[in-house]
């Protein structure tokens, strides 16, 4: 049984935390939903540059910077990029955001078909990982008719996919404790 991802308690749950977060910051941000993620990326950048630039700063030696203060000047460059082209920058992460959401439902599904053995799962169980996977491949093939909802439609399918996770961290948990299987134990095909 493929149990890859699912190799702490944690780890799933956590996953489909983040998913619905990002997925409603998504919904409720809508139309700058891409572009407001690219500017807080930018601004955590910023941030970590301009630290990182005054501790080296501050730990120069003998007319000699430290890299950090190189690492802080490329930061902040590479923020300064991104807040001025943060439009193009979005582009490029619909595609990302489309790749993850069609990933993400081949996974959930390859999941569910390795579980079937163990668990009784309807058509049902399939139905989200297959919508995830199907608004995947929309996006991809067609990233302009979505325009500026694309935030609305990945933020929806983001909820889903938590969703989803969520619902299979609890049927792989229960598989797990059934079975008491440990680490070495895994079979991944």
């Amino acid at each position: 049984m493929i149990r890859f991802g699912y190799g702490s308690r944690l780890s799933a749950p956590l996953r489909a935390v983040a998913f619905i977060i990002v997925g409603i910051l998504m919904i409720v941000f809508r139309t700058d939903a891409m572009e407001l993620l690219v500017k807080v990326i930018a601004a955590f950048m910023l941030a970590a540059g301009v630290v990182s630039f005054l501790v080296g700063y501050r730990q120069r030696k003998d007319g000699t910077m430290p890299l950090s203060t190189f690492n802080g000047v490329t930061d902040i460059v590479i923020a300064l990029l991104l807040f001025l082209f943060a439009g193009a920058v979005s582009k490029f992460l619909s595609y990302l955001v489309a790749f993850a959401l069609l990933g993400f439902g081949i996974f959930q599904i390859t999941a569910l078909l390795s579980a079937r053995r163990q668990v009784k799962a309807g058509f049902g169980a399939y139905v989200i990982p297959i919508l995830v996977t199907l608004t995947g491949l929309f996006i991809l093939l067609y990233p302009t008719v979505i325009g500026k909802s694309i935030g609305l439609v990945a933020g929806i399918s983001l909820v889903l996919a938590g969703a989803s996770e969520l619902y299979s961290a609890y049927k792989f948990r229960n598989i797990i404790e059934s079975e008491d299987l440990g680490p070495d134990d895994q079979e991944i095909i």
